[in-house]
């Protein structure tokens, strides 16, 4: 299996984040273990997201 771009992954975190997938316990670390990054990659990601948001 090819690994993802960053920008690929941060899509997906965009799909999971807007479905609610990150109030679940464990969750971060999942998608992390499935997306073959680091859990301070999805929070970054998540972060990212959030600022875009405010913006």
């Amino acid at each position: 299996m090819d690994r993802l771009t960053q920008d690929e992954r941060i899509s997906v975190v965009r799909q999971l984040n807007e479905q609610g997938f990150f109030k679940l316990k464990g969750a971060v670390q999942y998608a992390a273990k499935q997306l073959f990054c680091s859990t301070a990659s999805i929070y970054r990601y998540l972060n990212e997201l959030k600022n875009e948001a405010a913006d």
